[in-house]
């Protein structure tokens, strides 16, 4: 199933959305995990929804940018390369890259927040101005970048992969919770294996208010193995599967229910509709349609046809009774 563009940016919006707004709180003990400063100096268990305006912001547009890049990726990608594994891959890269631009920032403030909850949004902003200017908040692009773009392309491969094989290569009859677990099963794995690479990311991120500025990955990297060895390296890394498994879960079940749904109305707009009813009456209809293809409900509703027809039909008596009204007036 292929969406437009703008479905593309909407479904991936909702998504991200939904995905970082409920699994919030494991995101926050996760960083507070891989902090330097330990995890009950970080904040513990308590005020576990820190940073939350930020991730409210900024998830939406990093995951609208992401998506459609991605699919707008892969179709000229696949124009050139052959491999759809390669394809996803280089397309999964594309489309973090253009996605960090809106994520970093958001990251920034995001992270500072959940290792110090009393501070401020206003004392982080003028915190990194100060020390580092404008370029304060992109302070971890680098480290994000080789994070998240390892990260999608193993997740986003796999997860084709996935969808392919347990569709016998017709991934458009999937249902959404079948492309959801493949979801769940690619996100733990990616997850899991790139914990070193988020540790130094949030180490990097968190160097701010500690007034660091020779901060790499690679020295990052060094640095903890040095000091707390293999455990640090995949510091938060259970918290991580768990949230990134489930998020995954989340994040591609609500794509592509999202996605489905708006495919069924796709033909519908409001320039073809002559009344608020008639697009009323066809949207309901779309969610009937989508309820059936899920299986969620069996039985058989009246045909999309009719339901046009009647709606047509109320809009023609609506009108007559209006004319009727104004000519009784008249007279």
């Amino acid at each position: 199933m292929t969406a437009s563009s703008p479905h593309t940016l909407i479904c991936g919006a909702f998504a991200g959305w939904v995905v970082d707004m409920v699994l919030h709180p494991l995101d926050t003990i996760k960083t507070r995990l891989q902090s330097s400063a330990g995890f009950k100096s970080s904040g513990g268990f308590s005020s576990i929804y820190a940073g939350i305006p930020s991730v409210a912001v900024g998830s939406a547009p990093s995951s609208a940018l992401f998506f459609f890049t991605y699919e707008r990726s892969k179709q000229s990608v696949s124009k050139h390369i052959h491999n759809d594994f390669i394809v996803h891959m280089i397309s999964a890269a594309f489309g973090e890259t253009v996605a960090c631009c809106v994520r970093v920032p958001t990251e920034v403030f995001k992270q500072n927040l959940q290792t110090n909850p009393r501070i401020s949004l206003r004392n982080i902003f003028n915190s990194i101005i100060s020390k580092h200017g404008f370029g304060g908040f992109y302070r971890g692009f680098g480290s994000t970048l080789c994070r998240d773009i390892p990260f999608s392309v193993i997740q986003f491969p796999l997860w084709e992969y996935f969808k392919f094989r347990i569709s016998n290569g017709k991934t458009e009859n999937l249902y959404p919770w079948e492309c959801a677990a493949c979801g769940s099963i690619a996100g733990a794995t990616a997850a899991g294996i790139t914990t070193p690479l988020d540790v130094a990311k949030t180490r990097i991120m968190l160097s701010v208010k500690l007034g660091r500025d020779n901060y790499s990955v690679i020295s990052t990297l060094m640095d903890i193995w040095e000091n707390k060895g293999i455990r640090g390296l995949f510091a938060g890394c259970v918290p991580r599967v768990v949230w990134l498994s489930i998020g995954g879960f989340v994040f591609f079940g609500a794509y592509e229910f999202f996605k489905g749904f708006l495919s069924l109305t796709l033909p519908i707009s409001m320039a073809g509709v002559e009344s608020e009813e008639l697009f009323r009456t066809t949207l309901s209809d779309a969610v009937v349609k989508l309820l059936r293809k899920e299986g969620i409900i069996s039985q058989s509703p009246v045909t999309f046809d009719e339901r046009i027809a009647e709606a047509k039909e109320n809009e023609l008596i609506r009108k007559n009774r209006k004319s009727n009204a104004y000519l009784s007036r008249s007279q």
